[in-house]
């Protein structure tokens, strides 16, 4: 969900998004972090785009998220 609020879904091989061992009878929808390069941060915001060529059914690579949603490491 972004920072307004809306879903974004994302549709990839699992290979491209977790190493975690998800399978066909997991229960989704599910939530999982990704790579993002984080291209902005406001008040209470963070745009970032997704790595490694993800992108969202409606083709977006870059969304703003709350900013605790990002984790930095």
């Amino acid at each position: 969900m972004d920072s307004i609020g809306r879903d974004h879904r994302i549709v990839e091989k699992v290979p491209v998004l977790t190493t975690q061992g998800i399978r066909a009878a997991n229960t989704f929808p599910m939530e999982l972090w990704l790579d993002v390069q984080v291209d902005r941060l406001d008040a209470g915001t963070a745009t970032v785009t997704l790595q490694h060529g993800v992108e969202t059914v409606d083709g977006a690579q870059r969304i703003t998220v709350t900013s605790a949603d990002v984790r930095m490491t």
